[in-house]
């Protein structure tokens, strides 16, 4: 179990052959894929992302899917 969050900092505990990753925030897509060809489990904090999500400002970038 790893604590982590960002692309680079998930990529290495994926790599390193980690079980889990908790929070992952940010980790990037290509993470997620690698995740899931690796099997590890990916345990969110979905409650702490509902709320950065209320306090970004209302003109803050938000990414949109294709």
């Amino acid at each position: 179990m790893v604590h982590c969050n960002g692309e680079t900092p998930v990529a290495i505990a994926v790599e390193a052959g980690c079980d889990s990753v908790e929070h992952g925030f940010f980790m990037g897509e290509e993470n997620l894929r690698r995740m899931a060809d690796m099997g590890t489990v990916w345990v969110p904090t979905a409650v702490t992302m509902k709320a950065y999500a209320r306090m970004l400002p209302q003109d803050a970038p938000r990414r949109r899917r294709p």
